[in-house]
C-alpha cells in the first residue's frame, strides 16, 4: 500500500536476510493491484523492502518515490504480508560557500543526494533535493542513518561539512522516517586541505627516501 492506505500500482520488492552482500537476496516486481509474490524461502529471519518505482526517479524532479522495509520471520509455512510505503524524512537548510565563488555554486543547479550509512540494498533510492539560487534546498525521501552528499560540484569544490541542527553529520545522521528537519547546513569548501608531518625511521632518525600516499 502507498502512504494514502492505496494499492501500489507498480515498484519492486526485495527480501535479504541478514548479513547478505548488498544488492543479493529474492525479489520481483510489485503488481499493478499491489500484490507481490516470493517464492522458495528459506526458514529465517529477513528484511523485505519495497520500492515505489512508477513516480519520481533518481534525479528527477517532483516527491521523491515512497519506500519501506520491515522485518519478517519465515517459519516453513506460507505468510500473507502487508507493507505500507512511507515518503520518508524532509530536511530543509541551505548551501554555505567557504573560500570560493558563492554565485558560481549557486549557478551550477547543484543536486544533494542521500545514501545510507551501510548499504544494506542496491535497490534503495537516495534521498535527493535541489539547491536553489538562493542556495537553499530542500530534501526529501531520507529514511534511517544516511550521509548528504553534492552533485556537480566544480572542479576543486568539495563537501567539508554537514550539520542539522548545530549536530555533526558529515558522517551520517539519522533522519529516521516522516520527520521534518528544518535547520541543515552543507558546508562547501574550495580550500584545499594541507597534511604535513615528519616519517621517522625505526632507528629514531628522519627517513628522507619515503613517500607518503593518503587514502579516504
Amino acid at each position: 500500500l502507498n502512504s494514502k492506505g492505496e494499492p501500489l500500482s507498480g515498484g519492486f520488492i526485495s527480501l535479504q536476510s541478514e548479513g547478505e552482500f548488498s544488492g543479493m537476496g529474492k525479489g520481483g516486481p510489485i503488481m499493478g493491484d499491489g500484490r507481490f509474490e516470493i517464492d522458495a524461502v528459506a526458514p529465517g529471519t529477513y528484511t523485505l523492502f519495497a520500492q515505489d518505482m512508477t513516480r519520481g526517479g533518481f534525479d528527477e524532479d517532483g516527491p521523491a518515490p515512497e519506500a519501506a522495509s520491515q522485518v519478517v520471520t519465515v517459519e516453513g509455512e506460507d505468510l500473507n504480508v502487508t507493507v505500507t510505503m512511507t515518503p520518508g524524512s524532509t530536511a530543509r537548510g541551505r548551501v554555505i560557500v567557504e573560500g570560493g565563488d558563492a554565485a558560481a555554486i549557486a549557478s551550477r543547479n547543484l543536486r544533494l543526494m542521500s545514501f545510507p550509512v551501510q548499504m544494506v540494498s542496491m535497490r534503495s533510492m537516495p534521498g535527493r533535493g535541489k539547491v536553489g539560487p538562493d542556495l537553499t534546498f530542500e530534501m526529501q525521501g531520507l529514511r534511517g542513518r544516511q550521509v548528504i552528499n553534492a552533485q556537480m560540484l566544480p572542479e576543486g569544490y568539495w563537501v567539508k561539512d554537514v550539520r542539522v541542527s548545530g549536530q555533526p553529520a558529515l558522517d551520517g545522521f539519522d533522519f529516521g522516517d516522516g520527520r521534518s528537519f528544518t535547520n541543515v547546513d552543507v558546508v562547501i569548501s574550495a580550500r584545499p586541505t594541507g597534511l604535513t608531518g615528519t616519517v621517522t625511521m625505526p632507528t629514531g632518525g628522519t627517513a628522507g627516501d619515503y613517500a607518503v600516499v593518503l587514502f579516504p
